[in-house]
């Protein structure tokens, strides 16, 4: 041993010396000039070197490391519990990671003891975790659902997660709720809120507003994260499309509800038409629906449902059918179309019964973001499988429009005049707008029955009545109310 080396620091008592032999650290301890003078059996199974082998040698060539200085300088340096990564040799030539700590005086001219393990285990296991994790990731990455987690100030949201939630709900304070559709937001935000304070899964599925302005139907499901001390950490969760097979069962629902009116033979065409207004209206989220019918002098409301009365029009109000708004372009392009004017929003899609044009059904908002920019698309889905329902309907209508004609003149007859009166005299008070009537009762009708024969005077109503309509409006209507008797009522 080299002079002036304390015995009780470089060798241990014999009592220490034994606990330090069978520790499952290996240990080696070196004098001044860098030879080691202590090692245990651990360090012997490590180095592959005997015990009595590496008693003797330089440190540096014991442990198998180039820098022996660097031992000396770690010293001075090193955090206490933390130790440092090395790449030692053993005997063999052979390599291995360890994690080495080194205690002495600070110089490199006094003893050291150095503490080493090997990490090979440690090290694999931390690279499969990382392979795991890279794989996770690139699984999650390309996953065809949302997938997402906030633990802390850490958060993870795959493509699919941020093309549902919003770029923004992938920032560490981020938030999708605003996305969420103001009638479904507070029942998320309440579902939420109760599973980071219970600690319990939360699932929902909620429409959310898409960066195009579409709604979405995302299932969320939330699972809390769990801490050591049983606190909820955070939160791991998935959101799923669902808008599709959504939109397909709301619709295929809406369609039965439909088909089922339409069976009933108590039920009205308009009743049966209003209900297709109704379904239209709440499959597109929209302000108002209606179904018009189609006829040479124009289209006729035949069936409406309005959330918000502004849009409420009454029954057999004339549509436009000529400009550029969605109603005539869907019935002069024969498909779906859209018009815009503010914040206003109006599609339409023609309906087509066996063949020819019928009538349209359109959907109507007016505030902003209003309706999807896919709504016409699905508005002439729905349209092209009401054929079956419309064409029944008609075949009602058309015996309840005999019904209010005069078979003679093919004018509305008295009962059905009195009703269009009673409306129109309500709205004309209502709108401030004039209401006209004209009476037309043909002079010395009897005598043309008398000397001509019935069959002239029949000619005679027939061509009166053709005479009053080739000078009627549309949305007017002329009706005889007796036997030589027309009226001629004239809105606005």
């Amino acid at each position: 041993m080299a002079p002036g080396v304390d015995p009780l620091r470089v060798t241990p008592p014999e009592t220490l010396k034994e606990i330090l032999m069978s520790a499952m650290v290996g240990i080696v301890s070196a004098d001044a000039e860098r030879r080691v003078v202590f090692a245990n059996e651990e360090a012997s199974r490590l180095t592959g070197r005997a015990v009595d082998e590496l008693v003797g040698q330089d440190i540096a060539r014991a442990l198998g490391t180039e820098n022996a200085l660097g031992l000396w300088e770690w010293t001075s340096r090193e955090r206490a519990g933390i130790g440092r990564i090395v790449h030692l040799l053993r005997a063999d030539g052979s390599g291995y990671p360890a994690r080495i700590w080194t205690r002495g005086d600070r110089g490199d001219d006094r003893p050291i003891t150095v503490s080493f393990v090997d990490i090979t285990s440690e090290m694999n296991k931390a690279e499969a975790l990382h392979r795991s994790e890279e794989r996770f990731r690139r699984l999650a990455g390309h996953a065809p659902i949302g997938i997402f987690s906030r633990e802390d100030d850490q958060t993870y949201f795959n493509s699919e997660a941020i093309a549902i939630l919003g770029p923004e709900a992938s920032a560490p304070d981020g938030d999708w709720f605003h996305r969420v559709h103001p009638d479904d937001r507070e029942r998320a935000r309440q579902k939420h809120a109760l599973a980071m304070s219970s600690g319990t899964t939360y699932h929902e599925v909620l429409r959310l507003r898409a960066a195009d302005g579409t709604t979405r139907m995302v299932k969320i499901h939330e699972t809390p994260l769990i801490d050591e001390h049983g606190a909820v950490a955070g939160m791991v969760g998935t959101a799923i499309d669902v808008t599709e097979p959504h939109r397909y069962q709301l619709q295929t629902e809406a369609l039965r509800r439909v088909a089922t009116a339409a069976a009933d033979d108590r039920t009205e065409p308009t009743a049966i038409f209003a209900l297709v207004a109704e379904e239209v209206a709440k499959l597109l989220d929209s302000d108002g629906a209606a179904v018009a019918r189609v006829f040479e002098e124009g289209a006729e409301l035949v069936g409406q449902w309005v959330r918000r009365e502004e849009l409420r029009v009454e029954p057999g109000d004339t549509i436009p059918t000529v400009g550029e708004g969605a109603t005539a372009r869907a019935i002069r392009g024969g498909m779906p179309a859209r018009s815009e004017s503010g914040s206003r929003v109006s599609i339409a899609a023609p309906i087509w019964v066996h063949g020819a044009l019928w009538g349209v059904v359109g959907a109507v908002t007016l505030d902003q973001p209003g309706l999807s920019a896919d709504a016409e698309h699905r508005l002439g889905a729905f349209a092209q499988l009401l054929e079956a329902t419309i064409a029944s309907a008609e075949s009602r209508e058309q015996l309840e429009f005999r019904a209010d004609r005069d078979h003679l003149t093919g004018l509305w007859n008295h009962r059905h005049f009195h009703e269009r009166l009673r409306v129109e005299i309500a709205r004309a008070h209502r709108t401030a707008q004039p209401l006209s009537l004209v009476l037309v009762d043909l002079d010395r009708f009897k005598q043309v029955n008398d000397v001509h024969g019935h069959q002239a005077g029949d000619d005679v109503l027939k061509e009166a009545a053709a005479r009053l309509l080739e000078n009627a409006r549309t949305g007017d209507v002329v009706a005889r109310v007796g036997g030589e008797e027309l009226a001629w009522l004239l809105p606005d």
